[in-house]
């Protein structure tokens, strides 16, 4: 039976993609397992208690935790995400003395359930869906996780977080910028956040995750950025994304 998952990071207030996730699970058949669905950055707050939509419409909460009574899958939200949105379980309302305001069935996990999802998912299907580019598959797919960032870093640098995560239960995963996800590896930047890291430190660190496959690809093939990058990622041809692409098994946009 192939085992799927769902990455969730969009907010359910602001975008539909919860709603297609769901239209998703619906039609999914009988002879695919549906693991978890997994609420990352904004998409945590499907989980948050005191949802009150307008009258004759139900939540998103509500929409979810009926799904997964009637599918039995898990719905799990990422704890660092979470408690920054002030999102609180029992055990760690208790331990920041906060109210617990995490609706029933969602559950706070760590990233190492992310981790879980690439090792055991046959796919991992992320929505808003973002139709693959189409190439070959490889008959050798020694990337288990590829993520895409095609915009501008984050206060909290998620996507890094989730890369080292992977890395760090020994997957192989490869980041590959372009766009305004170049802004990602310019040198010498501050950090997003006051107190917070700066993503060309956390670039520079993925190598002691033994993370050093880095690329970054421009619109035109060898047209170079007009600020200084970071010297541990390398620049590819368009084509050779379709490659690497060829080579994972699974995808992650940003």
């Amino acid at each position: 039976m192939a085992r799927t998952s769902i990455f969730l990071n969009q907010s359910p207030f602001t975008f539909n993609s919860h709603l297609q996730a769901m239209d998703y699970i619906r039609n999914l058949p009988t002879t695919e397992l549906l693991e978890r669905v997994f609420f990352y950055q904004d998409a945590t707050l499907a989980g948050l208690k005191n949802q009150q939509p307008i009258q004759g419409q139900a939540s998103i909460m509500e929409l979810w935790q009926e799904l997964a009574s009637e599918r039995g899958f898990a719905l799990q939200s990422c704890i660092a995400n979470s408690l920054r949105r002030g999102i609180f379980n029992e055990e760690e309302a208790q331990r920041y003395d906060r109210q617990a305001n995490l609706a029933d069935q969602f559950e706070l996990t760590g990233l190492g359930e992310m981790a879980e999802a690439v090792i055991s998912s046959d796919r991992i299907v992320q929505f808003p869906h973002i139709k693959p580019i189409e190439a070959p598959q490889s008959e050798a797919q020694d990337i288990d996780l590829l993520i895409h960032i095609t915009s501008k870093p984050t206060l909290d640098l998620e996507p890094l977080e989730l890369a080292m995560a992977c890395a760090a239960f020994e997957q192989q995963v490869a980041l590959v910028f372009s766009g305004e996800g170049l802004s990602w590896l310019i040198k010498n930047q501050a950090p997003q956040r006051p107190g917070g890291k700066a993503a060309d430190k956390l670039i520079k660190a993925l190598a002691m995750y033994d993370c050093d496959q880095v690329y970054f690809f421009t619109a035109k093939d060898n047209e170079q950025p007009d600020a200084e990058l970071v010297n541990n990622v390398e620049q590819i041809p368009l084509q050779q994304s379709y490659a690497l692409i060829a080579q994972s098994k699974h995808q992650l946009t940003f």
